[in-house]
């Protein structure tokens, strides 16, 4: 999962999209099913994209069963090479939901319609099978683009006729070429998303016609998609005049897949023919080795959106929080933690706290400097303090190079017990004026404790890039767990 979006204070993404294999140009984000179905995610907000449905190829057509003999040889036509699934593309926005997404399963023209490939509320029909090489078998099938033709090699000389395209999605399959006499006709090409599919000829009467080219598919997004498969020659095989048995095998040239990836028919029965393999590629071609044909591509569902479209920064809202660093002390423990290089790009900053030392007491003081500034007359504070029983203020002019935060536990407080605070910097990034703070802390030792809450001065313009805390009297350590984060407050646009 790749989490597109962007990050709101501390509550994450804003929006995401995820599903299928992702992958980007630097220009858009791409998410492509093209091997099983499965499911795309939009979370946050309305996302516009652009989509590509392809269908799942048809198959090219089976092997006649029907052989023609004329004197000493016997013939048989080509079957036709399957149609290309369909196409579909466009845009539309996709409301945050979770949208099905159904690749079509490829099928041999035996086990009937390739299935469709859904999604967004459209579909994108499965390409038609190729026609079987006997005309009252099997015809060519319509679908995205329709299977190409055959012509029958019994006494009717019949058609059995390319499938039909569906219109806005693909193209018809191409026939085989209706000629009487002795011909012996190839395969028509499959229908492509980009041309119907080419018809087959034939050279002159008993010569073994070539199988037709399919049908050109057509670029999306830079990508061929939905190619017609080849049609199948047509085969002689001579025969011995007395004793009948084969003595020589002759055929027509294959036909090719058309341009962007469509089946390719094998030269005859004993060659394998090249099936298409890139999912959305397009028809299958025909391979009569053993009798069987090669079934189209499967389909594929991309869709697409602007990398710019999420955009370089969230509008900025006033109080809106972004980690810088934190630091965690380990079990050594720690004489002071420190942040540096702190960017001046926030309105304010804020440190948050967990913290235990090793002195003695139940509790101890902090003290923080910043800008690594130690001249005492650069700092003061004011504090005011409750415990339950009594409460207390006092102020501190001229501090001895610190402003007092409280609270942490200490040694002498039951174990595992942290004190907790929240230390503000306001206006850190201002070099017109002082800079002043705000903390409010405390710690609980399981039936006392207290409260404080601290206001502070720096006495100097320059911005705070650093900020250094360490338990108060400079002796003692941070003991292992004591934590502080660091957080930019935005100001807003």
């Amino acid at each position: 999962m790749i989490p597109l979006g962007l990050l709101d204070g501390d509550n994450g993404p804003s929006w995401s999209v995820t599903g299928g294999t992702i992958t980007s140009d630097g220009t858009y984000y791409y998410h492509t099913f093209d091997t099983t179905s499965g499911e795309l995610v939009v979370e946050g907000r309305d996302v516009p994209i652009e989509y590509l449905l392809v269908g799942t190829g048809g198959s090219g057509g089976g092997e006649s069963t029907f052989w023609r003999t004329e004197g000493s040889a016997s013939y048989s036509v080509g079957p036709g090479g399957g149609g290309a699934g369909g196409v579909l593309t466009g845009s539309t926005v996709l409301a945050p939901g979770t949208y099905p997404i159904t690749i079509g399963a490829p099928k041999y023209i035996t086990e009937g319609a390739v299935a469709d490939t859904t999604a967004f509320g459209l579909t994108a029909f499965g390409g038609g099978h190729g026609a079987i090489s006997d005309a009252v078998d099997g015809y060519a099938l319509s679908g995205g683009s329709g299977g190409g033709g055959a012509m029958d090699v019994g006494p009717f000389i019949e058609y059995a006729y390319a499938g039909y395209g569906e219109p806005g999605q693909g193209n018809d399959g191409g026939n085989a070429q209706r000629t009487s006499g002795g011909s012996v006709h190839g395969g028509g090409g499959g229908g492509g998303a980009g041309a119907v599919g080419q018809t087959s000829t034939v050279t002159g009467d008993y010569v073994p016609g070539d199988g037709a080219n399919g049908g050109a598919g057509i670029q999306v997004w830079g990508d061929w998609y939905a190619a017609g498969g080849g049609g199948f020659p047509a085969t002689k095989v001579q025969l011995d005049p007395t004793y009948g048995f084969p003595t020589g095998f002759f055929y027509g040239a294959p036909g090719f897949g058309g341009t962007g990836g469509g089946g390719i028919s094998g030269t005859h029965g004993e060659d394998s023919a090249t099936p298409p393999t890139t999912p959305g590629s397009g028809g299958g071609g025909c391979n009569l080795n053993n009798g069987s044909n090669h079934w189209g591509a499967m389909g594929i569902v991309r869709i697409r959106y602007r990398v710019d479209d999420e955009p370089s920064a969230p509008p900025e809202v006033a109080g809106d929080f972004e980690a810088i660093a934190s630091v965690t002390v380990g079990s050594g423990g720690a004489s002071s933690i420190e942040f540096t290089s702190i960017p001046s790009t926030f309105a304010h900053l804020q440190v948050r706290f967990i913290a235990r030392t090793n002195n003695t007491n139940a509790n101890q003081s902090m003290r923080m400097y910043l800008n690594g500034n130690t001249t005492n007359t650069n700092y003061a504070y004011h504090r005011l303090y409750g415990n339950g029983s009594i409460a207390g203020g006092l102020g501190v002019a001229n501090s001895s190079f610190n402003i007092v935060i409280d609270r942490a536990a200490a040694g002498g407080a039951p174990a595992s017990t942290f004190g907790a605070g929240v230390i503000d910097i306001l206006d850190y990034a201002n070099t017109s004026k002082n800079t002043t703070t705000r903390s409010f802390g405390g710690v609980d030792v399981n039936g006392s404790g207290d409260l404080w809450v601290t206001s502070g001065l720096f006495a100097q313009t320059a911005a705070v890039s650093s900020i250094y805390l360490e338990p108060y009297g400079g002796t003692d350590n941070f003991v292992e767990h004591t934590t502080a984060a660091l957080y930019g407050i935005k100001g807003g646009a």
